[in-house]
């Protein structure tokens, strides 16, 4: 089923988030994805051209704060998957 609009998924090069990538990216649903590994979105964004994929290491607030900003103001966004399991040294206040 395709979602219309963008959905932005964190951690999709490997485990869940990549399995959700997947499935969305068949469905033909635009999807926004981050990873520490420059390699692995390469990869992904050739299985799939509709995939838009960046670097960002969750560990650096600026970077993620970058991320976070851009996701935000993408046109389209419907849906947000935060994929990153034992990332807790920011609040959701931040």
């Amino acid at each position: 089923m395709k979602i219309n609009g963008l959905v932005v998924v964190t951690g999709g090069t490997s485990g869940i988030g990549l399995a959700l990538v997947g499935l969305l990216a068949r469905a033909r649903t635009r999807v926004l994805t981050c990873s520490r590994h420059r390699e692995q979105l390469d990869t992904l964004m050739r299985l799939h051209p509709g995939v838009e994929g960046r670097v960002v290491n969750v560990g650096d607030p600026a970077a993620v704060d970058h991320f976070a900003r851009e996701a935000a103001n993408a046109p389209g966004l419907v849906g947000l998957i935060n994929n990153a399991a034992g990332q807790d040294n920011l609040s959701l206040a931040d």
